[in-house]
């Protein structure tokens, strides 16, 4: 068999790896170059727990376990490294009264998002 993979992105170039090792051919075809769209982009942020509660949540926890896997396998230094984060969110609390001209800035009910790394 040989499969031609479409873009050489994250997906893609995963794709072709684990085919390869499993002894199928693969080439990957790319318009512009390898990891420059979106995976480039990305930094290559993965969260571990972004799917729990739903049923993708087994498959984004193998995901995020290939990841170490694979940076212990391909040989060189990909710049792969494991950081615990903190996410939060915060918001500005709406004004109980009523908007007032002259204090307009006490009526913004607007959210405010807040990531703090540890």
């Amino acid at each position: 068999m040989h499969v031609l993979i479409c873009g050489g992105g994250v997906i893609g170039a995963s794709v072709a790896y684990f085919l390869t090792c499993r002894g199928v051919k693969a080439t990957v075809i790319e318009s512009t170059g390898l990891a420059c769209a979106a995976s480039g982009r990305s930094g290559g942020f993965l969260a571990r727990d972004w799917c729990d509660g739903s049923p993708l949540a087994p498959l984004a926890r193998r995901s995020f376990a290939l990841h170490a896997e694979l940076a212990e396998k391909i040989a060189g230094d990909w710049g792969y490294r494991r950081l615990d984060t903190y996410g939060g969110f915060a918001g500005v609390p709406r004004h109980r009264g009523s908007c007032n001209e002259k204090e307009p800035q006490e009526c913004s009910s607007e959210p405010v998002s807040v990531l703090i790394p540890c």
